[in-house]
């Protein structure tokens, strides 16, 4: 029964991709045909409440001011930016003046930008390596550290995915909406706004959690929705603890987490695997194809980069074949487009994966990228 209901799905996504192509062509100024796109950090929405400070203080002056410009100059069309609840709780006001400095530059620029809430390993509450930045301390101290990340976060996220998690006599989903709509508040007026982003990789890590998860995206879709005409994305799942992405980030899953009943959507997974033969990459293209057209939603990149370490150097890797096969594979898969990772100064950031540096100086990979989207 289940794989009859996916089929059916299938058949109707032509039909749809055409209606959300209408909507989104209504909807944002800037044409979405061949998004080329970057991720970016801003100190003031990625600030963490605790661990070190690095690239946080790194941030030159003008960043915000010269990094729209040079995108704009690059040929960027896209920013996503993304946004930790723990730095709003920090510092409110710093913050909100970001998103709206953000949102001027963009329709100065003519910089389209995605609005992201934001997590990475879940919260820096936790004193775990990498540490993670995302969900505030006041939220996680009832989900103190154990033995592993893993134990400390199945918790709160079986928590998160049953909305069992109140304070100030709210839930934790109305709480995350409060402030998705703060975000809106601010920026929503501006043109070149694309949208908001429900949630950043949120963590599976039960079988049934897909479809709470489903419910999760459906009610902040539903809250956002009743504010704003603006599209709405939402990531793919992130499998992890006991799951793993590669076997259970299924179609059969994966279509249970889109947002019901609500209209303007794009659905943007990440990839940093290039699509090469029929190699991991590849097949996860192929997933998200057939859920994107099971449900009739367009599909954006909302992440990929090459994925070079110190054991994988630049001067030996043979990068540019990786870049090729990325661009490629979105375009056969029928992608809007690729977001790049990542415009920010992020110390611990992979060679391959770091746009730029504190001098505004292009890395070779993502030059090469910049020739190949020219080329397009």
């Amino acid at each position: 029964m289940k794989s009859q209901t996916f089929i059916q799905l299938i058949k109707i996504g032509f039909l749809g991709l055409v209606l959300a192509g209408l909507l989104l062509a209504q909807s944002n100024p800037i044409p979405v045909a061949s998004l080329r796109g970057v991720n970016f950090s801003c100190a003031a929405l990625l600030d963490r409440e605790q661990g070190d400070r690095k690239g946080i203080d790194d941030e030159p002056a003008d960043w915000l001011p010269r990094s729209f410009r040079l995108m704009a100059e690059s040929g960027i069309n896209t920013a996503r930016v993304g946004y930790y609840w723990e730095s709003y709780e920090k510092n409110p006001a710093r913050f909100l003046a970001a998103l709206r400095e953000i949102a001027a530059l963009s329709a100065k620029h003519q910089v389209r930008v995605i609005f992201t809430f934001f997590q990475w390993e879940t919260t820096s509450f936790w004193d775990f390596k990498p540490r993670g930045g995302g969900f505030p301390s006041r939220l996680m101290k009832a989900y103190p550290n154990k033995g592993t990340r893993d134990e400390t976060q199945s918790p709160f996220y079986e928590d998160l995915w049953n909305n069992a998690i109140t304070q100030d006599g709210k839930t934790v989903w109305q709480l995350i909406l409060d402030l998705q709509l703060k975000v809106v508040e601010q920026v929503d007026g501006m043109a070149t706004v694309f949208g908001y982003e429900i949630l950043n990789e949120p963590h599976i890590l039960d079988y049934a959690q897909f479809e709470k998860l489903g419910a999760f995206h459906t009610f902040l879709a539903a809250g956002l929705r009743a504010r704003t005409g603006k599209t709405l994305f939402f990531d793919m799942s992130y499998p992890t603890g006991p799951l793993k992405s590669g076997r259970d980030r299924t179609p059969e899953n994966e279509i249970k987490i889109v947002p019901k009943g609500i209209g303007n959507l794009i659905y943007a997974p990440h990839l940093y695997a290039a699509p090469v033969g029929n190699n991991w990459g590849s097949q996860q293209l192929s997933l998200f194809k057939a859920v994107a057209a099971g449900w009739g939603l367009p599909l954006l990149m909302g992440e990929f980069g090459v994925g070079l370490t110190e054991k994988r150097r630049m001067s030996e890797y043979p990068f540019q074949n990786d870049v090729d096969a990325f661009l490629d594979g979105f375009r056969g898969a029928g992608f809007l487009g690729g977001v790049y990772w990542c415009w920010g100064l992020n110390p611990y950031m992979p060679e391959g994966l770091r746009v730029i540096n504190g001098s505004y100086e292009f890395s070779p990979v993502f030059q090469y990228l910049l020739k190949r989207w020219a080329s397009r």
